[in-house]
């Protein structure tokens, strides 16, 4: 059922639910100046990571750094955002096996710790997804590895990795709407470790996220999921395709949000 609603409506019930949701720990919303020769990349909005004194940020503010192919800086945050409002990271110039996109580089741990966790997003897919297609990751591998890692294990389908040290969970969706090309899809997922179950939510630029779809993994009950040190937004490894389409507005909370703070956060998108 698609849900519509004013501009001037959508305002005030996000300026309403905002006013309770928790601290974000990472927020991307790609709409501020950014500049390659003078390092100005663009900012974590959230409560991660550390600013200088003036406020200034540093290499472990978990800012993002843009790459082309190659390795060169590049602004990469030049398409419309969702509802064609502000800018949104540009990655359709991704090929499959190549490296380039936004990637967080800092000196201190990218977010960890977490017992519970959601994160939030917009994409808009250039091509169909394929299997390995790294959405959001801030994972890495071997005994002492942990993290979350989003990726595409088809074309309708996406996991959400858990891990802990040497212990790891999985929280697989298969759903049409990350089947779409050239349409803004919201997707959501909210992992609570007390219980060791996660929900994901998908929505659109009209429409509200859908039923939660829940996932059970009891082996991630009383997880403390790893801080690793590099957090990347669409980035692939050299064996691993690129994902080629556009993100925006992508969130990251350290609890586990209901439904209608899920519903909040696809609102703000739309009313910034």
């Amino acid at each position: 059922m698609k849900i519509h609603i004013h501009s001037a409506a959508l305002s005030v019930l996000a300026a309403a639910f905002a006013a309770t949701l928790p601290a974000q720990v990472v927020r991307y919303g790609f709409d501020s100046t950014y500049k390659t020769g003078v390092a100005q990349w663009t900012p974590n909005t959230g409560s991660g990571g550390e600013k200088s004194a003036k406020g200034a940020a540093q290499l472990n503010s978990l800012d993002l750094r843009m790459f082309a192919v190659g390795g060169a800086n590049a602004d990469l945050a030049t398409a419309p955002g969702v509802a064609g409002k502000g800018r949104a990271l540009d990655l359709t110039g991704n090929t499959p096996g190549t490296i380039n996109g936004a990637v967080a580089q800092q000196n201190a741990d990218s977010p960890g710790g977490f017992k519970a966790l959601t994160i939030t997003g917009w994409m808009k897919p250039a091509a169909p997804l394929q299997k390995d297609m790294t959405l959001i990751r801030s994972f890495a591998t071997g005994p002492s590895g942990g993290g979350f890692w989003i990726f595409a294990t088809g074309s309708n389908a996406l996991m959400l990795q858990l891990g802990d040290g040497s212990k790891s969970a999985r929280f697989p969706v298969h759903t049409t709407a990350v089947a779409a090309q050239d349409k803004w899809v919201f997707f959501a997922v909210s992992w609570d470790g007390g219980a060791g179950l996660a929900n994901w939510y998908f929505g659109g630029e009209s429409d509200a996220p859908a039923a939660p779809v829940r996932v059970a993994a009891p082996a991630s009950i009383g997880m403390t999921l790893t801080a690793t040190k590099q957090m990347s937004v669409g980035r692939a490894s050299s064996k691993s395709p690129g994902f080629r389409g556009l993100f925006d507005d992508i969130q990251i909370f350290d609890t586990a949000l209901a439904q209608e703070k899920i519903e909040a956060i696809r609102q703000s998108a739309l009313a910034r």
